[in-house]
């Protein structure tokens, strides 16, 4: 679909599911940054990723060791997590996120699920 589905599903998601108010820059520290939970990044990703499958009527298919692999490398690349586990120490399972990471992390997430998504099958057949 078009750049403005993924555009609304980032911030909507960034919003909902992290808890960033916008993904525009503001100049400061207290307003571009936000400590995130592994598993809010985790599920932000996904969500990111399922949209970008279903945003041409695809499917996401089997989300597996592939998909979290995938997941775990963008979180490593925009946010420096190495592990989606919850290790029960704050320093370890909660990360600096600034705003310009959160978009990128889950542009990446929307456009890894687009690239991947697979045809929905037409259920209904043919029209004679």
């Amino acid at each position: 679909m078009s750049q403005t589905h993924r555009e609304i599903t980032v911030k909507t998601i960034a919003k909902e599911v992290l808890g960033f108010e916008t993904l525009e820059t503001r100049q400061s520290d207290r307003l571009d940054f936000k400590d995130v939970h592994v598993s809010a990044v985790y599920g932000a990703l996904r969500l990111a990723y399922l949209a970008g499958a279903h945003s041409n009527g695809g499917e996401a298919g089997t989300l597996g060791d592939e998909f979290d692999q995938q997941m775990l490398d963008a979180a490593t690349r925009h946010f420096s997590i190495k592990s989606f586990e919850q290790r029960n120490s704050d320093r370890l399972d909660f990360h600096d996120a600034a705003v310009w990471s959160v978009k990128a992390a889950l542009e990446e997430a929307y456009d890894l699920g687009l690239a991947a998504a697979q045809p929905t099958t037409n259920r209904q057949g043919p029209r004679l």
